[in-house]
């Protein structure tokens, strides 16, 4: 065997492994792309991605109502709820960035948001 032909291999299987590559790369960015077809199809028909909410808004509006007020506690609310009481925990930290509350419970805009309005 001549060291030519060796070489000759080498650059062989190189060239051939480049090849499929370029294919795998290609094929990616067409699966890819047909990917994001369908969400906007998706979208465009008005269906939306992701778990749908445990909750829905009159009951988050119930647990800030009752946590805030202190009728409940939030362990007593997820209970109540049959969810987690992280799930709980979020849903007050996350209105709480968004609403303030009144002394007897009902809640108004956060003055920084009102002003900005």
């Amino acid at each position: 065997m001549s060291p030519h032909s060796n070489a000759r291999q080498a650059f062989t299987r190189g060239a051939m492994m480049q090849m499929v590559g370029v294919f795998a790369e290609f094929e990616r960015a067409v699966l890819r792309e047909r990917t994001l077809a369908g969400l906007r199809e998706a979208r465009r028909k008005g269906r939306v991605g992701g778990r749908p909410p445990k909750l829905d808004e009159h009951q988050r509006r119930e647990i800030m109502k009752q946590v805030v007020s202190g009728q409940k506690s939030a362990a007593d609310c997820a209970r109540l709820f049959k969810v987690s009481q992280s799930s709980v925990s979020r849903l007050l930290a996350k209105a709480q960035n968004y609403l303030g509350y009144l002394n007897d419970g009902t809640f108004c805009l956060n003055r920084r948001l009102r002003s900005s309005l």
